[in-house]
């Protein structure tokens, strides 16, 4: 029996390929679909998080690339009035709450986090190129099981 392009042939006279595709279908994780809290809807880019004041909160977002009219999903981090320090200003000037800053600059808004914790995570704006589009933002989806881990 020969294989889809390579000529090849595996024990019981399946193919290679096909051996690879039974294996990765044997592999794949089966989702539970109508598992409560697995599916979370995608929500409007106007929506904004129900994230308590001075917390962020990492969800997925979806924004539309101008170049290429491709759409990328990705983590985001969303700040509600989060407390940043800078390493020269506050952006905000002297316009932070009459406090100076002291305990950071409180920042609202999409950030992306880099950093490995030990020295501190950096945050940076979500990056848009001109003409990207913000399509929306959803929870991270959790696997059932940690759920019942967390509580």
């Amino acid at each position: 029996m020969e294989g889809r392009g390579c000529g090849c042939s595996g024990a019981y006279g399946e193919t290679k390929i096909d051996a690879v595709e039974a294996w990765n279908r044997r592999a794949a994780p089966t989702l539970p679909a109508d598992e409560k809290g697995l599916v979370d809807e995608w929500r409007s880019p106007d929506e904004m998080p129900d994230t308590p004041k001075g917390t962020e909160q990492n969800f997925i977002v979806a924004v539309r690339r101008a170049r290429s009219g491709k759409v990328y999903s990705f983590p985001s981090a969303y700040l509600n009035a989060y407390p940043l320090r800078y390493e020269y200003e506050c952006p905000k000037g002297e316009g932070c709450d009459g406090n100076g800053c002291e305990d950071g600059c409180p920042i609202t808004g999409w950030y992306s986090a880099t950093g490995d914790g030990e020295d501190g995570l950096t945050y940076s704006p979500m990056y848009m190129d001109p003409g990207d589009e913000f399509l929306g933002w959803r929870k991270v989806p959790q696997w059932p099981a940690s759920a019942d881990m967390e509580g």
